[in-house]
């Protein structure tokens, strides 16, 4: 028996608009992967450098991990409190305090994690060191805007500040200063350091390929599909298995 063509028009439509589709979405997966084997591969390299003054660096040039020394004294009285941040199965906040350097600098640096009480209207204590000290940690450039259900508005509320996000432009209105356009991550046992576990990225290069797999897997099942409902190639193999 030989090959012979037989067009399915409503199986050729789907597989004319289906399969780019599952293409494009491989390959994005694939270009995810590559962005984030550089980002891990700029945090490693990063963080083999030797902490610099935070007035030292320029906020327009790439700050991305970077290390960073700061001396000065944290605002004790007001600071922010990122919400449902999840550690080890336990709700609680991240906790973003002012700092004001020795050079008059004020920057924002996240202290890490704190665990929230089981009654979610009482804000946990956070305890903050006292007088000047001299701490580290690193520069935290978002990937992209921040998710947010709603919009957050803090006029009028009272210290400290409960956010779902960060949002620099209006947490410098809601301290009514100039502060640096990027958060401070603190180091692990640096001082004034809670709970930290930072992670340069949230999905590892690997899932991204798993996901490539997954829509190239189905991009290669669709063309087959394409290619038994346009020929008789399924009575073609059935012939050829019976002469065996």
């Amino acid at each position: 028996m030989r090959l012979a063509l037989s067009l399915n028009i409503k199986v050729t439509i789907l597989a004319v608009l289906v399969l780019p589709v599952l293409l494009a979405l491989g390959n994005w997966q694939l270009q995810r992967a590559d962005d984030k084997r550089a980002i891990q591969a700029s945090f490693l390299a990063r963080q083999q450098q030797e902490p610099v003054p935070i007035d030292a660096v320029e906020a327009e040039h790439d700050l991305a991990f970077t290390p960073i020394k700061l001396t000065g004294q944290f605002d004790r009285q007001r600071y922010f409190l990122l919400d449902n941040r999840v550690r080890a199965g336990q709700v609680g906040y991240e906790v973003l305090m002012p700092f004001r350097t020795e050079e008059e600098i004020w920057v924002l640096v996240n202290r890490g994690w704190i665990k929230g009480q089981p009654d979610r209207r009482a804000l946990p204590e956070v305890p903050v060191p006292d007088g000047p000290v001299t701490t580290t940690g690193s520069v935290y450039v978002p990937l992209g805007d921040p998710f947010l259900l709603a919009e957050q508005d803090f006029t009028d509320a009272s210290w400290p500040l409960v956010a779902q996000a960060v949002e620099m432009d209006k947490f410098a209105d809601a301290l009514s200063r100039e502060i640096f356009p990027y958060v401070i991550r603190l180091d692990e046992n640096a001082p004034g350091a809670l709970q930290i576990s930072w992670e340069p990225i949230n999905v590892q290069p690997e899932k991204h390929l798993g996901y490539a797999v997954q829509w190239f897997a189905m991009a290669i099942a669709l063309v087959i599909w394409f290619v038994f409902a346009n020929t008789n190639l399924a009575q073609v193999l059935r012939a050829v298995a019976r002469r065996r």
